[in-house]
């Protein structure tokens, strides 16, 4: 959620250097230069990458091919981009489902959960940002997306 935050939400499109990043990386993991990943391997580039995608959900076979893991990841990143995963995290914050959060719950959120935590001071200025008070959670990624 809070990576997602601290992302910077704008073209949905992989960037040719992160693409050259992703094809660096991936041939890091193929040690035998097979044009391919076994689910092992896989699975250790993308706990090296921080992510804890279970390797099999990506992978229709005994192993994935470079082209395939770049859609993947393609694929991912402009769902990210859309800014539909941060309205699911808030979604789950907000039990009655008002499309609403506090500005409170925010800042809690913010500073005590994920992996990315905030600081008390960026959580502030985010809560300002968004315009302080309850929070429309489709109008805080809007705000977001235009930030960037």
């Amino acid at each position: 959620f809070l990576f997602l935050i601290r992302l910077g939400m704008g073209d949905d499109q992989l960037s040719q250097a992160q693409q050259t990043e992703y094809k660096e990386v991936f041939a890091h993991f193929d040690k035998d230069n097979t044009g391919k990943l076994s689910k092992k391997d896989l699975g250790m580039l993308l706990l090296a990458m921080g992510e804890e995608t279970e390797p099999g959900t990506m992978m229709t076979g005994d192993s994935i091919d470079f082209n395939t893991f770049l859609q993947i990841r393609q694929d991912k990143w402009a769902k990210e981009q859309s800014g539909e995963e941060v309205k699911a995290a808030f979604q789950v914050f907000d039990a009655n489902g008002t499309g609403m959060i506090s500005a409170e719950d925010l800042k809690r959120i913010m500073t005590t959960m994920g992996t990315e935590q905030l600081t008390p001071q960026e959580a502030d200025q985010m809560v300002k940002d968004a315009g302080g008070g309850n929070i429309s959670y489709n109008d805080f990624v809007d705000k977001m997306k235009r930030k960037t």
